[in-house]
C-alpha cells in the first residue's frame, strides 16, 4: 500500500505538476470519508498545452478565480472560463475584459441569469441574446419601477417596461 502510494505521488510529479505552496485538500468519498489529499497545483509547469488546459479547468472548478481564465490556451476555453465565473462568482465585472461584444454578451447573460439579475441583460448587445437574457429570469418577483430605473438610456428603460408587461 506505501509502494502505491509512493508510486501515485511519482506520476504525478513525471506529469509535470508540481505543489503550488497552498494546503492540501481532502477528497471526499461517497460516504464522507476521506481517500487521499488532492495536491495543489501548478499548471503552468505542465508542457501540454491541452493537458495545461485540463489542469486548469479542474482547478477553475474549485478556485473560481478569473486569474486561471487568461491562463487558458485554448481561446474557447478561456471565454468559457469567463462566463462560468461571472456565472459562480455573479460579478458581471468579470465580463468588461472580453472584447468581442458576442463574448461579452455571453458572459453578461451567464452572470445575470445566475443572479436573477436583469439589470445585467442590458448590458447585453445582442437583441436575441438579451431577449432570451430577460426570458431566463423570473420577473414575476422583481419590481418593474426599481429594475428600469436602474437602467441608463431612455431606450434600455422602455424595452425594460415592454419585457415586465410582456411577463405578465
Amino acid at each position: 500500500m506505501k509502494w502505491g502510494v509512493v508510486v501515485l505521488l511519482l506520476a504525478v510529479i513525471v506529469a509535470g505538476c508540481v505543489q503550488s505552496g497552498q494546503r492540501s485538500s481532502p477528497a471526499l468519498n461517497n460516504r464522507g470519508k476521506v481517500i487521499v489529499n488532492i495536491v495543489p497545483i501548478n499548471c503552468s509547469a505542465i508542457w501540454d498545452s491541452g493537458q495545461r488546459d485540463v489542469c486548469l479547468n479542474d482547478v477553475l472548478i474549485t478556485k473560481k478565480d478569473v486569474s486561471v481564465c487568461d491562463q487558458f490556451s485554448d481561446f474557447d476555453l478561456k471565454i468559457k472560463c469567463y462566463a462560468d465565473v461571472a456565472a459562480s462568482t455573479q460579478n458581471q465585472n468579470i465580463c468588461v475584459k472580453l472584447t468581442v461584444d458576442a463574448w461579452r454578451d455571453s458572459c453578461y447573460h451567464a452572470a445575470a441569469v445566475s443572479k436573477q439579475d436583469p439589470v445585467i441583460c442590458a448590458n447585453i448587445i445582442f437583441d436575441e441574446t438579451r431577449k432570451d437574457c430577460y426570458s431566463r429570469i423570473n420577473l414575476a418577483e422583481l419590481d418593474e419601477k426599481e429594475i428600469c430605473s436602474q437602467l441608463w438610456t431612455a431606450e434600455q428603460k422602455a424595452e425594460c417596461h415592454i419585457i415586465f408587461r410582456n411577463a405578465k
